[in-house]
């Protein structure tokens, strides 16, 4: 297996984009304090077109992410659902 991978932090650190050869995946992240949280249950492609990942890449792309973001530091949250919506009225 060909391990030739990059990670790019974009967008003001709201983003990230992983490249290997499968092509690129988009993924948000988010901030709280020092914690970053990756949104894993969904990502785009080169285009901002989502893109849904196999069961082979989820395992394969996540655990890098990680590992890099570790790498430099950083505590990673992985989210593997979206996050309820905040309720601003009560409902």
């Amino acid at each position: 297996m060909n391990d030739d991978f990059s990670v790019e932090i974009v967008a003001r650190c709201e983003g990230l984009n992983y490249t290997d050869a499968d092509g690129i995946f988009r993924f948000d992240l988010g901030w709280i304090q020092s914690t970053v949280e990756l949104h894993a249950y969904h990502c785009s492609d080169e285009a901002f077109q989502p893109r849904a990942l196999s069961d082979e890449q989820r395992q394969r792309i996540i655990p890098r992410i990680v590992a890099h973001l570790q790498s430099r530091g950083t505590r990673v949250n992985v989210l593997s659902e979206r996050p309820p919506n905040p309720s601003f009225f009560g409902q």
